[in-house]
């Protein structure tokens, strides 16, 4: 049985995705459609060659589907340019997450999305662990700073939990 069909039979507890987009679903729409029905996945780890090789559109409805899967706890992004619209649309929605990690990205947004992404991490009900590594604004002239202090603030506010972790998994190469 192939990644998409384990996510759409609710097969798999982790996916973990590190192969080029078209070796995962023939279209992209195949994926999201199969992420918001999914009730069985709760870690995600998208990294660069399948971030990478996705349009930005694209890469805006994976993450928004993201959101969608109800049992989610831990979401992590390595390597891409990533809309913070499409971040703060999977916070907003998946209120399971407790784990959100993002390594070498660059977010893309202007600052009131910024802004909309720092008040979601404040609210959020569940998320205890936020992490940036080596992110970056695309455009120069925002600063992360209050973005990551959002993340640190819930995380000192709230009470940290360790991450989730199952057996069932789904990898790629």
């Amino acid at each position: 049985m192939g990644m998409l069909e384990d996510i759409k039979e609710n097969n798999i507890t982790k996916l973990d995705v590190s192969i080029p987009a078209e070796e995962v679903a023939e279209n992209i729409y195949d994926l999201t459609n199969a992420l918001r029905a999914n009730t069985s996945i709760e870690i995600v780890h998208f990294d660069e060659d399948f971030l990478g090789d996705l349009t930005s559109d694209s890469r805006f409805e994976l993450l928004v589907s993201l959101g969608f899967v109800s049992s989610l706890k831990e979401v992590h992004l390595s390597t891409g340019l990533l809309m913070i619209k499409g971040i703060s649309e999977m916070i907003k929605n998946a209120k399971s997450l407790r784990v959100l990690t993002l390594n070498d990205i660059v977010l893309q947004g202007t600052e009131d999305d910024f802004l909309a992404c720092e008040n979601l991490l404040y609210q959020h009900p569940n998320l205890k662990q936020f992490e940036m590594h080596d992110c970056d604004a695309a455009v120069k002239e925002i600063s992360l700073e209050n973005l990551e202090k959002a993340g640190k603030k819930k995380v000192a506010t709230g009470s940290i939990a360790d991450p989730v972790h199952s057996t069932r998994s789904a990898k790629t190469a």
